[in-house]
Protein backbone atom coordinates (compact mmCIF):
# COMPACT_ATOMS: atom_id res chain seq x y z
CA UNK A 1 0.00 0.00 0.00
CA UNK A 2 1.29 3.26 -0.92
CA UNK A 3 1.05 6.00 1.34
CA UNK A 4 0.49 9.73 1.29
CA UNK A 5 3.01 11.99 3.24
CA UNK A 6 1.85 15.48 3.02
CA UNK A 7 4.93 18.28 3.23
CA UNK A 8 5.21 20.72 5.62
CA UNK A 9 4.37 23.31 2.92
CA UNK A 10 1.05 21.64 2.00
CA UNK A 11 0.50 21.44 5.87
CA UNK A 12 0.82 25.05 5.67
CA UNK A 13 -1.24 25.46 2.77
CA UNK A 14 -4.06 23.76 3.86
CA UNK A 15 -4.20 25.06 7.11
CA UNK A 16 -3.98 29.00 5.92
CA UNK A 17 -6.98 27.43 3.39
CA UNK A 18 -9.22 26.21 6.52
CA UNK A 19 -8.59 29.35 8.26
CA UNK A 20 -9.71 31.54 5.44
CA UNK A 21 -13.04 29.05 4.73
CA UNK A 22 -13.42 29.23 8.64
CA UNK A 23 -13.15 33.57 8.24
CA UNK A 24 -15.84 33.76 4.80
CA UNK A 25 -18.40 31.53 6.76
CA UNK A 26 -18.26 33.59 9.14
CA UNK A 27 -17.99 36.56 7.32
CA UNK A 28 -21.21 35.49 5.22
CA UNK A 29 -22.81 34.57 8.27
CA UNK A 30 -22.37 38.41 9.45
CA UNK A 31 -24.53 39.63 6.57
CA UNK A 32 -27.69 38.67 7.67
CA UNK A 33 -28.51 37.00 4.64
CA UNK A 34 -32.15 36.15 3.68
CA UNK A 35 -32.17 32.96 1.64
CA UNK A 36 -35.26 33.53 -0.22
CA UNK A 37 -33.56 36.96 -0.98
CA UNK A 38 -31.10 35.28 -3.00
CA UNK A 39 -31.03 34.38 -6.63
CA UNK A 40 -30.52 30.54 -7.33
CA UNK A 41 -26.73 31.41 -8.17
CA UNK A 42 -26.42 33.12 -4.74
CA UNK A 43 -28.09 30.39 -2.88
CA UNK A 44 -26.02 28.08 -4.96
CA UNK A 45 -22.57 29.62 -3.89
CA UNK A 46 -24.23 30.45 -0.14
CA UNK A 47 -24.40 26.22 -0.21
CA UNK A 48 -21.24 25.58 -0.90
CA UNK A 49 -19.40 28.44 1.35
CA UNK A 50 -21.76 26.55 4.41
CA UNK A 51 -20.39 23.49 3.33
CA UNK A 52 -23.95 21.76 2.66
CA UNK A 53 -22.96 21.33 -1.09
CA UNK A 54 -19.31 20.10 -2.58
CA UNK A 55 -19.45 21.97 -5.95
CA UNK A 56 -21.29 25.79 -6.38
CA UNK A 57 -23.18 24.96 -9.58
CA UNK A 58 -24.07 28.13 -12.05
CA UNK A 59 -26.60 27.77 -14.95
CA UNK A 60 -25.39 30.29 -17.08
CA UNK A 61 -27.37 30.91 -20.85
CA UNK A 62 -27.89 27.15 -21.00
CA UNK A 63 -23.94 26.42 -20.06
CA UNK A 64 -23.26 24.41 -16.56
CA UNK A 65 -20.83 26.16 -15.27
CA UNK A 66 -19.08 24.75 -11.64
CA UNK A 67 -16.59 25.47 -8.65
CA UNK A 68 -15.11 22.65 -6.40
CA UNK A 69 -12.47 23.44 -3.82
CA UNK A 70 -9.72 22.92 -6.19
CA UNK A 71 -6.15 23.20 -5.13
CA UNK A 72 -4.11 25.91 -4.56
CA UNK A 73 -4.03 26.83 -8.05
CA UNK A 74 -7.32 26.47 -9.28
CA UNK A 75 -10.69 26.59 -8.02
CA UNK A 76 -12.15 27.70 -4.50
CA UNK A 77 -8.67 27.15 -2.82
CA UNK A 78 -6.94 28.89 -4.67
CA UNK A 79 -9.26 31.87 -4.72
CA UNK A 80 -8.90 32.03 -0.91
CA UNK A 81 -5.56 31.69 -0.58
CA UNK A 82 -4.84 34.42 -3.29
CA UNK A 83 -7.14 36.81 -3.32
CA UNK A 84 -9.08 36.51 0.56
CA UNK A 85 -7.14 38.57 2.31
CA UNK A 86 -6.49 42.53 2.68
CA UNK A 87 -3.07 42.21 1.46
CA UNK A 88 -3.46 40.07 -0.96
CA UNK A 89 -3.38 41.11 -5.05
CA UNK A 90 -7.15 41.23 -6.72
CA UNK A 91 -8.36 40.42 -3.69
CA UNK A 92 -12.25 40.34 -2.65
CA UNK A 93 -14.90 40.75 -0.02
CA UNK A 94 -17.24 38.27 1.09
CA UNK A 95 -20.14 39.36 -1.06
CA UNK A 96 -18.48 39.37 -4.16
CA UNK A 97 -17.58 35.81 -3.81
CA UNK A 98 -20.96 35.31 -2.79
CA UNK A 99 -21.89 36.85 -6.46
CA UNK A 100 -19.83 34.98 -8.55
CA UNK A 101 -22.75 33.71 -10.45
CA UNK A 102 -23.79 37.48 -11.42
CA UNK A 103 -20.29 37.99 -12.92
CA UNK A 104 -20.48 34.66 -14.96
CA UNK A 105 -23.98 35.28 -16.06
CA UNK A 106 -23.53 39.61 -16.36
CA UNK A 107 -20.46 40.13 -16.97
CA UNK A 108 -18.53 40.86 -20.17
CA UNK A 109 -16.48 38.21 -22.21
CA UNK A 110 -12.57 38.56 -22.01
CA UNK A 111 -11.16 38.50 -25.27
CA UNK A 112 -7.96 35.48 -25.65
CA UNK A 113 -5.70 38.43 -25.59
CA UNK A 114 -6.60 39.71 -22.18
CA UNK A 115 -6.75 35.97 -20.81
CA UNK A 116 -3.38 35.64 -22.50
CA UNK A 117 -4.64 32.22 -22.29
CA UNK A 118 -6.32 30.39 -25.25
CA UNK A 119 -8.47 27.67 -23.79
CA UNK A 120 -10.01 29.48 -21.09
CA UNK A 121 -12.84 31.35 -21.04
CA UNK A 122 -13.37 34.84 -18.81
CA UNK A 123 -15.83 37.24 -17.63
CA UNK A 124 -15.80 40.77 -16.33
CA UNK A 125 -17.86 43.09 -14.79
CA UNK A 126 -16.77 46.65 -13.03
CA UNK A 127 -18.91 47.65 -9.83
CA UNK A 128 -18.44 50.54 -8.50
CA UNK A 129 -14.90 51.29 -10.11
CA UNK A 130 -13.27 47.78 -9.01
CA UNK A 131 -13.14 45.14 -11.84
CA UNK A 132 -14.13 41.82 -10.72
CA UNK A 133 -12.98 39.05 -13.31
CA UNK A 134 -13.51 35.09 -13.32
CA UNK A 135 -11.77 32.78 -15.26
CA UNK A 136 -13.12 29.26 -16.48
CA UNK A 137 -11.65 26.70 -18.05
CA UNK A 138 -13.72 23.97 -20.42
CA UNK A 139 -12.33 20.14 -19.91
CA UNK A 140 -14.57 18.64 -22.44
CA UNK A 141 -18.19 19.12 -21.60
CA UNK A 142 -17.08 20.86 -18.02
CA UNK A 143 -16.67 24.38 -17.46
CA UNK A 144 -14.78 24.77 -14.17
CA UNK A 145 -13.85 28.29 -12.30
CA UNK A 146 -10.25 28.35 -12.14
CA UNK A 147 -9.82 32.23 -10.50
CA UNK A 148 -11.82 35.18 -9.50
CA UNK A 149 -10.16 38.36 -8.90
CA UNK A 150 -10.85 42.05 -8.63
CA UNK A 151 -8.54 44.71 -9.98
CA UNK A 152 -7.62 45.57 -6.50
CA UNK A 153 -4.23 45.50 -5.05
CA UNK A 154 -3.17 45.28 -8.82
CA UNK A 155 -4.24 48.97 -9.59
CA UNK A 156 -2.82 49.83 -6.12
CA UNK A 157 0.89 48.38 -7.31
CA UNK A 158 0.70 49.81 -10.82
CA UNK A 159 -0.37 53.03 -9.99
CA UNK A 160 -2.79 55.24 -11.82
CA UNK A 161 -1.79 54.90 -15.73
CA UNK A 162 -4.56 57.34 -16.75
Amino acid sequence: MLGFVMSERGEEVLQTYKELYFKLQQDVKALKLKRHKLDAEQVSMLDFIEGKKKIAQFNINNKIITLSKGDSIRGFEHILLGHYCDACSGWLRPREILNLGRILRDGRPLTSFELNERTNTGYEKTINDDRLRAIVNKDGLIERVLSYFSDRGIRLEMGNLS
